[in-house]
């Protein structure tokens, strides 16, 4: 009766391999690598301590390569040149990724005890972040880390400011922020619209924050780009009715020298993703894609993105804009989920491709990408 039970034990034991073997063939034949050049590069992670991915793709959105990371949470980032940084924004763990798709995990201020980061940036060999703080009780603000550090993790700059930065631009020994700044000893608590500059070559900073009306409970700066010598910037407002969506359909216009709001461009809807190409502002505008000229205000529709997709980050280089426009939820059949796509906008002749972005990865809530040079 014992040998029995012995030998029925080593049956199932065998039965559960087989199976595990003919699954994980499975698994590997759903998600054949191809030999076409890879197109982007994309991080997939969650919220938990679960870990990452890195799936290369071709441009019909194929992978070609795929590579688990210790990562979660990795939802900033920034193309500088022809390398791509990453960060959490609730873990302190970051990646660096080059154009072939070789990277490096690593901590700010090398130690992963600290939180992670609003924003995050690349100047020539340095990291630039600003990092999650936390309430001064004696300041009664809220106080976040500047951090530079080299690539060798010698520590630069940690510095105390008081802006919650959700975009950096770096132009020369400038260092722009835009975001927000919370007061806590206001009533009600001051959260507006903020930008800040700091001298990486003296040290000097400087932050301007401007007032919100008795009708709006918060403005933030959600995106910032450059014009010369003018900063833009998308301004969210919080509305005091709790039933009515957040309101961000204005553009402000900022005095790089002086930090000053110097004009106003409203639009009817919502708007997001914005870059200059010459005199021309390419921005997304509700779901179309727009060229908006700021001298005569004429706004030329050029694409419309796929429906009940949302656009979430976009990069733009060699006359192309890459757009991520995400479904939430996403949708998933068996083991894959079909995110949204990719969309490949060619300035020059306003043609668009659309490359399909679907995976088996685990962890999906975060998602950031970059294009490869040459696709």
């Amino acid at each position: 009766m014992k040998n029995k039970r012995i030998w029925n034990g080593k049956k199932l034991l065998f039965f559960i391999l087989i199976m595990i073997i003919i699954l994980s063939v499975a698994a590997c034949k759903s998600r054949e690598l191809s030999t076409n050049p890879t197109a982007y590069y994309i991080v997939y992670s969650g919220l938990s301590d679960n870990k990452g991915r890195i799936e290369g793709i071709d441009a019909d959105g194929n992978p070609t390569v795929i590579h688990d990371i210790e990562a979660i949470n990795i939802s900033k980032s920034a193309l500088v040149g022809e390398e791509f940084v990453a960060g959490g924004h609730r873990a302190n763990n970051h990646l660096i990724i080059q154009q072939d798709g070789s990277f490096e995990e690593f901590y700010l201020l090398d130690n992963p005890q600290y939180s992670g980061v609003w924003s995050i940036t690349l100047d020539n060999n340095n990291i630039v972040s600003v990092m999650n703080g936390n309430v001064d009780k004696e300041k009664n603000m809220y106080l976040n880390l500047l951090v530079i550090e080299d690539r060798s993790r010698n520590v630069l700059v940690k510095e105390e400011i008081g802006i919650t930065s959700n975009a950096l631009l770096t132009d020369g020994d400038y260092l722009y922020m835009g975001g927000c700044f919370w007061q806590y000893d206001a009533n009600p608590i001051y959260c507006g619209a903020s930008v800040a500059k700091y001298n990486m070559k003296t040290g000097e900073y400087e932050e301007k924050h401007f007032p919100y009306d008795e009708n709006i409970v918060a403005t933030d700066y959600k995106f910032l780009t450059e014009r010369g010598d003018y900063l833009y910037g998308i301004l969210n407002e919080s509305l005091m009715d709790k039933d009515i969506v957040d309101r961000q359909n204005k553009i402000d216009i900022i005095d790089k020298e002086t930090l000053e709001r110097v004009g106003i461009i409203t639009f009817d809807k919502k708007i997001s993703e914005m870059c200059f190409v010459d005199e021309d502002l390419y921005i997304v505008i509700g779901d179309k894609l727009c060229k908006y000229d700021v001298e005569t205000r004429n706004t030329e529709e050029l694409y419309t993105f796929p429906e009940n997709t949302n656009v979430e980050s976009s990069h733009m280089r060699n006359g192309h804009i890459y757009y991520s426009a995400r479904y939430f939820p996403a949708s998933k059949e068996g083991n894959m989920w079909n995110i949204g796509y990719i969309i490949d906008f060619n300035i020059n002749d306003k043609s668009t491709k659309q490359t399909p972005l679907t995976t088996d990865a685990k962890n999906i809530e975060s998602m950031v990408f970059f294009p490869v040079v040459g696709s």
